[in-house]
């Protein structure tokens, strides 16, 4: 019966891409979660592991056929994709290589499939998010119009900028929470834990969003996002508690429903490009 339901979750992903809810049943109350055996603990931080990783290996892919359209060259799409399959590839050797099946149902998963399942997910949300909130203003037709100079200088410091607060923002997540999965946290601190995290998140984020602003302009930069660059910061590290919800089947780090407009294609939408206007290739409910 339980491996039954794991190959439809699996079937159902490769016929309809990333889904919009975990695969995973529901969560666990924060306060008892957490404090697990080592080697279930260790297939945890190995099931985050892979999901960064791929994640954010695919963005830089994707980032690099951005900003070579954005610079009128052609994008090496073959190698491209090749990149991106090949991280998705070793991240799922990596979660089968550490996880059993008994590890992953202490998890709260069915078993490896399943956390294979929601490992992807993440993985592809976090693709889509930092590619749609560096790119999608200057999406045509599926692919990045090119700029002159001083704008293409102002989207790749964007890239750089996104990239970084995906990877530290995810960072931070994956810190507490392996800590509470690996150790006896106290009830009453893990919430706090949670919070201090989410503070140093915000505190990065001001330092990018003015180091941005200092090297497009602010008003440049709001010409071509719609948006200031705290703005644009702020909307992506929301992927930071997908992340989270995505993966540790808890109750305290999850995923808020989707903001259509906000210029981030989170969970559940087909296309963000910050507005909800229609007839720009993205529909006004961000669906296609």
């Amino acid at each position: 019966m339980l491996l039954c339901r794991s190959s439809l979750l699996v079937a159902v992903l490769v016929l309809a891409g990333a889904a919009a809810v975990p695969a995973h049943g529901p969560p666990a109350d924060i306060e008892i979660w957490g404090n697990y055996p080592r080697s279930h603990a260790g297939c945890q931080r190995a099931i985050s592991q892979a999901a960064a990783a791929c994640g954010l290996r695919g963005l830089r892919a994707r980032v690099d056929c951005g900003l070579a359209q954005l610079n009128g060259e052609i994008c090496p799409q073959a190698e491209i994709d090749s990149r991106i399959q090949r991280a998705r590839a070793e991240t799922r050797a990596l979660v089968r290589q550490v996880c059993t099946t008994t590890e992953a149902r202490g998890l709260l998963y069915v078993d490896v499939d399943e956390a294979l399942v929601d490992m992807i997910n993440v993985c592809r949300q976090t693709e889509n998010a930092g590619f749609s909130a560096i790119f999608g203003p200057l999406l045509q037709n599926g692919a990045v119009q090119p700029r002159d100079q001083p704008a293409a200088r102002c989207v790749a410091e964007t890239a750089a900028a996104a990239r970084k607060m995906l990877r530290f923002s995810i960072g931070q997540v994956r810190a507490v929470l392996n800590r509470i999965a690996s150790s006896n946290v106290p009830r009453s601190q893990k919430v706090p834990l949670i919070d201090r995290r989410r503070d140093r998140i915000a505190a990065a984020l001001e330092t990018a969003a003015a180091r941005i602003e200092r090297h497009c302009g602010a008003d440049d930069f709001e010409a071509t996002y719609g948006r200031s660059a705290g703005e644009l910061l702020t909307n992506l590290i929301r992927h930071s508690e997908c992340f989270g919800g995505g993966l540790y089947v808890q109750d305290e780090v999850v995923c808020d429903p989707p903001i259509c407009g906000n210029g981030v294609q989170e969970a559940g939408e087909d296309c963000d490009d910050g507005n909800t206007s229609g007839g720009d290739n993205c529909a006004a409910n961000c669906r296609r």
